[in-house]
């Protein structure tokens, strides 16, 4: 009886189990069908919105990558032009300084920097008044006539530490030379820890050491050496890659005796 008690109940087992695992097997299949569905469904059309993506013209970022934004295009085209006139080391900051020209020969003498053949950068508090048809860059150069000037659009004189930024386009190419060459544009969003005008390494310091900020793109140095800068003068990163130096931004307003100033940031406006 008891041999046959045992069998009874294997037997009850195994057709409990088989059942369970019939069960278990449909649902799976049933599920697995559906999944599949779903998927063949859903595949396609990822597919096509991938392919319309793709197919769609690429917008421009606002915050370029280095590499891809003009001016470091612009800068490897200063250092192929710089090598074709034997301008293979440097010795001096670039130039930092020029006159403005009105028809009636009165003069502007304004700091900025020559970015390009064609292009100089400076302080649009420069072309106050606006009437100025010539620019000379140096001493050893003949005038340039002036094509266009460039304000920033947001620029008022009203609020002049805003957005006082500006370019002057010149109506033919600047002859390069050894004591007349452009400079390439800072295109790094962090802060050097040692900048560099012509006469003295400067300190990034604290903001309150300046006073008032008025905007973001502005920065609080201080010269390391005595000496006094002037409004629009250039402020360099001195780099070991030629052509060592690099804009990195503009005095904002004069200071005398190493008290600290604001300069403002070309990297906020390399889009401009």
């Amino acid at each position: 009886e008891a041999k046959a008690t045992e069998e009874m109940l294997n037997q009850r087992m195994s057709a409990e189990i088989k059942a369970i695992d019939e069960h278990w097997n449909e649902k799976i299949s049933k599920m697995s069908s559906q999944q599949t569905q779903s998927i063949s469904g859903k595949v396609p059309l990822l597919n096509q919105t991938v392919n319309e993506l793709s197919n769609q013209p690429r917008k421009s970022s606002k915050f370029a990558t280095p590499k891809n934004r003009p001016a470091e295009h612009a800068c490897e085209k200063i250092r192929k032009d710089l090598r074709s006139i034997g301008l293979t080391y440097i010795t001096g900051t670039p130039i930092y300084y020029f006159w403005l020209y009105t028809p009636k020969k009165n003069r502007n003498f304004c700091n900025g920097a020559l970015i390009d053949k064609r292009f100089v950068l400076t302080l649009s508090d420069c072309f106050l008044p606006d009437t100025f048809i010539e620019v000379k860059l140096s001493f050893s150069s003949g005038p340039k006539g002036i094509k266009a000037i460039h304000r920033h659009p947001d620029y008022s004189s009203e609020t002049a530490s805003l957005h006082n930024i500006g370019l002057i386009e010149l109506d033919s190419d600047v002859d390069y030379a050894h004591d007349l060459y452009p400079v390439c544009l800072y295109t790094s969003q962090l802060n050097p820890k040692i900048l560099k005008n012509r006469y003295s390494e400067l300190q990034i310091v604290a903001d309150t050491e300046c006073g008032k900020k008025y905007t973001s793109t502005e920065v609080c140095v201080r010269n390391l050496k005595h000496g006094s800068v002037s409004s629009g003068e250039p402020i360099y990163v001195e780099e070991i890659e030629y052509p060592i130096y690099k804009l990195f931004g503009l005095v904002g307003k004069k200071s005398y005796d190493r008290k600290p100033y604001w300069i403002g940031k070309v990297f906020d406006h390399l889009d401009f």
